[in-house]
C-alpha cells in the first residue's frame, strides 16, 4: 500500500475506533440492561464494519495479525480474540499505534 493508502485506512479505522469506544463505554457502564443490551447490539455493527475495513485493506489485517510472518491458524487466533468485547478497544487502539509507526516509516523512504 501507499502512504496515501495507508492513511486513509488510518481515517477509516479511526473513525471506527471512535464510535466503538463511545458504544464500548455503554455496554460496560450502562445504568441498566436495556442500555448495555443496546451498546452489545451497536458494537457489533462496528465490529461488522472493522471487518470490512480488514477485506478493504489486506495490508492492515497482516499488520494487526502479526506481520507478514505468522501463520493462518495464529492470525485466526488473534483475529479471534480481537473481536471480543473486552479486547476490541485495546486492540484497536494498538492497532492505530502501529499503524501511524507504519505511515511515520513510509516517510522515511
Amino acid at each position: 500500500m501507499t502512504k496515501a493508502q495507508w492513511e486513509e485506512a488510518y481515517l477509516e479505522f479511526d473513525k471506527a475506533y471512535s464510535e466503538l469506544w463511545e458504544h464500548e463505554r455503554n455496554y460496560k457502564h450502562g445504568s441498566n440492561k436495556k442500555i448495555r443490551e443496546k451498546a452489545d447490539r451497536q458494537m457489533g455493527y462496528v465490529k461488522h464494519t472493522i471487518r470490512h475495513l480488514f477485506t478493504k485493506y489486506p495490508d492492515v489485517y497482516v499488520l494487526a495479525t502479526g506481520g507478514e510472518n505468522s501463520s493462518d491458524y495464529s492470525r485466526t487466533i488473534v483475529m479471534d480474540e480481537f473481536f471480543q468485547n473486552r479486547y476490541i478497544v485495546d486492540d484497536m487502539r494498538n492497532l492505530l499505534s502501529s499503524m501511524k509507526e507504519k505511515i511515520k516509516s513510509l516517510d522515511v523512504v
